[in-house]
């Protein structure tokens, strides 16, 4: 019950609260205007790929993509959880030609999807509030899946004998 009625307080919260950034979307919004364009992200995920390109070799093996991985879930660990949209997928979704390479135009591609994603209106960048509203629908979708089923009573809330 409480962690029905706190996901419901949560998502009103989100529902009703007036606009603000987020971490995440700060850290792709490179000129502060509370809009990511795709060449904000394209830039700041070239970067992340140069740094997993640890060869130069300029591809992406899955050991230099897991090494990455297993550093960023560490951090990740030991936050508290939240919706990240702009992360980076699991290996095997980028790795679109099954070379068990990563190519940076795979890579531009996620890029381009990521935005595709969340972009509502079309207009190849995502806005605040576009970004908000994802949120928001993410923070509805894990309240679903984390509360008890319709019907069913918490442990020892049935009739006494």
């Amino acid at each position: 019950m409480k962690a029905t009625v706190f996901a419901a307080s949560l998502l009103l919260f989100v529902a009703v609260a007036p606009l603000r950034s987020n971490p995440e979307f700060e850290s792709y919004d490179a000129n502060r205007d509370q809009i990511v364009t795709y060449s904000e992200l394209a830039i700041l995920k070239k970067r992340e790929f140069d740094s997993l390109d640890r060869n130069r070799s300029k591809s992406v093996t899955e050991a230099e993509f897991q090494a990455r991985n297993e550093n960023t879930e560490a951090e990740a660990d030991a936050e508290a959880p939240q919706f990240t949209f702009f992360a980076t997928p699991a290996f095997d979704k980028i790795d679109a030609d099954g070379t068990l390479e990563v190519t940076l135009a795979e890579y531009g591609e996620f890029v381009k999807q990521a935005i595709n994603q969340l972009d509502t209106d079309a207009d190849n960048a995502v806005s605040l509030e576009e970004f908000q509203a994802a949120y928001t629908a993410a923070a509805a979708a894990a309240a679903a899946a984390t509360a008890p089923p319709k019907g069913s009573a918490p442990k020892g809330s049935g009739p006494k004998p």
